[in-house]
């Protein structure tokens, strides 16, 4: 069951980390949950571990928060952004960011413990895209294309172009970079041309492609070992080692309980449920649960007109967060 336990009004986002939760107002300025004050002039936070990062706008710093001790660590001149690469670092003595310093820019590694930038990017690229930071090597993805990079030289490794890939011309990554051992897994699709849409998965040393699977499909998501897509009335689950796909429709749950579709995107996977939100024309914004164990629909949630649509879903801990268009973060025990 899901009992809403706090309403909090004039957020503009949030993260969550274990059993804590920090909020940016509409204000710009960043709390806790116990409405402790961690800083103003916020205008974007990113979460990295023990470490809460967020820019002052004003004094054009980047302020480096430790949750365990509850204390700034450091303040750096210039900004220091993940951007995208936020969820999907995978080294955790190293990260990949961008750093702006008066009229400079560029992507640079730092260290994880101390926030000393190690190395700046050798071609002085901008690595403004989808990436995943591993031990040894950085994957990333722009223009259609995933590049292997070495991290000890920045030599390319190997490239990927997806319409090499498929054969198709205008196929996108309509998915997260997904890494399981030494496998990569993404989900590609034009849709809107000719109805071409799979999951691939390729061998991470060599950029090889090890399978097409095309009855997984959606946007692939990693959760307790297994891979998940969920959209509409369907959810598939597949194992990664063997490539076995389960799929379930549950639209005869969805109309005895009023629900329409699990929207795309705004899902997650806890404890062998699935937590959704749905946003269906005139239909009030719903979060819906799902036993995974039985495909059964155990409880949902309606929000009042005024709140709008849902647009964050995230779960931590026994929590489950929902943030809504009206900029009010909805939080539920699980």
């Amino acid at each position: 069951m899901i009992s809403l336990n706090r309403e909090i009004g004039s957020v503009k986002t949030f993260k969550v980390y274990k059993n804590e939760c920090f909020y940016i107002t509409v204000n710009n300025d960043l709390f806790d949950l116990n409405g402790n004050t961690i800083g103003h002039n916020c205008n974007s936070v990113f979460q990295f571990g023990i470490w809460l990062v967020f820019l002052n706008s004003i004094k054009k710093t980047t302020v480096v928060y430790n949750i365990n001790e509850k204390t700034i660590s450091f303040e750096i001149d210039g900004f220091i952004s993940l951007g995208p690469s936020e969820k999907n670092t995978v080294n955790k003595s190293l990260f990949l960011a961008t750093y702006r310093y008066q009229s400079f820019k560029y992507s640079a590694f730092f260290d994880c413990n101390n926030f000393s930038m190690l190395s700046k990017i050798k071609h002085n690229e901008k690595m403004v895209g989808v990436s995943v930071l591993l031990d040894t090597v950085l994957l990333f993805y722009k223009d259609n294309r995933i590049t292997c990079y070495s991290i000890m030289d920045y030599e390319t490794l190997w490239q990927l172009s997806f319409q090499e890939l498929t054969g198709v011309e205008n196929i996108e990554l309509h998915s997260d970079l997904v890494v399981v051992g030494n496998k990569l897994f993404f989900y590609l699709t034009n849709r809107l041309h000719n109805g071409v849409a799979s999951t691939f998965c390729v061998d991470i040393n060599t950029g090889k492609l090890i399978k097409e699977i095309p009855e997984f499909t959606g946007d692939v998501k990693l959760f307790d070992g297994m891979l998940y897509t969920a959209v509409d009335e369907d959810i598939e689950i597949m194992n990664p080692e063997t490539f076995n796909v389960e799929k379930f429709n549950i639209k005869s749950e969805m109309d005895k309980n009023d629900l329409q579709r699990i929207d795309y995107a705004r899902w997650v996977v806890s404890d062998n449920k699935l937590y959704f939100g749905q946003n269906f024309g005139a239909h009030q914004a719903k979060v819906g649960v799902v036993d995974l164990r039985t495909m059964k629909i155990t409880d949902k949630h309606v929000f009042p007109r005024k709140c709008g649509s849902i647009g964050t879903i995230k779960v931590s801990g026994n929590k489950l967060y929902v943030h809504t268009q009206d900029e009010t973060l909805h939080i539920f025990e699980v």
